[in-house]
């Protein structure tokens, strides 16, 4: 075959290029030239681009080429619609040289692509990957059509046979690009509910974030002092100052929160004197048996030394005396007295002695 050294390109409209939004010096943006056209568009869109061919006969062989910027582009998908919709035989190679080689043909001239009334020879979509200036454009341009011509076959009549005709000069290549343009720059803040919390204790980090992209993501500075989830739950570890980084499209806003240690827990406790009966089990209630004051968290009980006729409910601190002890004997019992803190206050314990007067 060969190639055609001049190709027809129709200039494109630029619609709205008034109203493209001015560019922020931390916007990353890229600019393709598209048939000698600036577009600018920001990094991470999809870009699409089109090639149609207008105006020629029927197309049994073509060979063509869409060079693009490597280092800015990157192809996310592409079709040859006509063409793959028909039993010509076609190929590409994809990412060479910074080029998309196409090329089909029809060896038995049997069937041809019908571009007489315009139809997309090649569609390509591009994810924007980096900044700096490219180009796009149609090269590598080489096609034949069929065409019928009529010969003498020998025996006095005429015969019409097809034939491969290389050059086609009224054909009309246009290239549009489209998806393009700046987006707004993300904005991101970040704030604790709570500066400071305990250690064990929680809190959260809310961020607000503008024109973002994708899921936020929170990192903590240092978890062995705070951890943090996924959705932004802090936990303290131990003592200290951390920084939680909440983190989107590129953009990044801390809170910092102050881990403290708990409070000791103001628990007091003191012992009673209780007067059982030696002829029959006897129970008491916990406020007969101690005075129990300012307690931080839930309050257990267990026994620590005393004769084994006496127990204590764990949950309750219910003690009871069993029958058979010395009557006019007053034995001493020691009882753990525990509570067990909150999200301020570290757990306590005091141990007592309960008077167990027997009659």
């Amino acid at each position: 075959m060969k190639k055609i050294t001049a190709i027809l390109l129709s200039v494109l409209m630029i619609l709205g290029c008034a109203s493209v939004m001015a560019v922020s010096a931390a916007t990353p943006v890229a600019t393709i030239n598209v048939n000698g056209v600036d577009y600018q568009t920001s990094v991470g869109r999809t870009v699409t681009y089109t090639v149609n061919l207008q105006n020629a006969k029927k197309i049994s062989n073509g060979e063509f080429g869409i060079n693009y910027p490597q280092t800015l582009l990157e192809v996310s998908s592409l079709s040859f619609p006509l063409v793959q919709n028909m039993s010509l035989a076609y190929n590409y190679t994809q990412n060479r040289f910074n080029l998309i080689s196409f090329n089909f043909s029809d060896a038995n001239t049997e069937n041809a692509a019908d571009f007489t009334g315009g139809a997309v020879l090649a569609t390509v979509s591009f994810k924007v990957k980096a900044e700096g200036t490219g180009y796009i454009y149609l090269t590598k341009e080489a096609m034949s059509s069929i065409e019928m011509v009529t010969i003498p076959n020998g025996n006095g009549e005429n015969e019409e046979i097809p034939i491969i005709v290389d050059e086609l000069p009224n054909a009309t290549f246009t290239e549009t690009f489209t998806g393009y343009g700046i987006d707004p720059e993300t904005t991101i803040s970040a704030k604790a509910a709570k500066s400071s919390i305990y250690v064990g204790s929680t809190t959260s980090v809310k961020a607000t974030v503008k024109y973002g992209k994708g899921t936020t993501t929170f990192s903590s500075s240092n978890k062995s002092i705070a951890t943090v989830t996924s959705k932004g739950v802090v936990k303290g570890v131990k003592a200290g100052t951390v920084k939680i980084t909440a983190k989107n499209n590129g953009k990044s806003a801390t809170a910092t929160i102050k881990v403290v240690n708990k409070k000791a827990n103001t628990l007091s406790v003191k012992g009673k004197t209780i007067k059982a009966n030696s002829k029959k089990n006897t129970t008491f209630a916990k406020t007969k048996a101690f005075t129990i004051k300012n307690a931080k968290g839930t309050v257990t009980f267990k026994k620590a030394s005393g004769d084994k006729k006496v127990s204590i409910n764990a949950k309750t601190g219910k003690i009871t005396v069993k029958k058979g002890l010395k009557k006019n004997k007053t034995y001493k019992v020691k009882f753990k007295v525990t509570a067990a803190g909150t999200s301020v206050y570290k757990a306590g314990s005091k141990t007592v002695t309960v008077n167990v007067k027997v009659k």
